[in-house]
């Protein structure tokens, strides 16, 4: 598979997921779980931190997915700062 074919995968997921498809969304936690953790442990320098953040940044993303207006933006979530998601 290639990026593209990757990026329309996620989009189908994201939409999906937006509709309450709760394993469309674990897909998406999955195949983006290991970049996120990787992310966030650089960030925090702590593995105890960076699984905390990332469990925190996929419950917010879950909780916030149905106002997303652009299905390609999951793409660029990991790029944020995890530490700076709110409580």
């Amino acid at each position: 598979m290639d990026a593209r074919e990757d990026d329309r995968l996620d989009r189908d997921l994201v939409e999906q997921a937006q509709h309450g498809d709760r394993e469309a969304f674990a897909i998406l936690a999955r195949t983006h779980g290991d970049r996120l953790m990787a992310i966030a442990h650089r960030i925090l320098r702590d593995v105890g931190r960076a699984e905390d953040a990332v469990q925190q940044t996929l419950v917010i993303a879950w909780r916030e997915l149905p106002g997303l207006r652009d299905p390609d933006a999951p793409s660029r979530w990991p790029e944020g700062d995890p530490d700076d998601r709110p409580a």
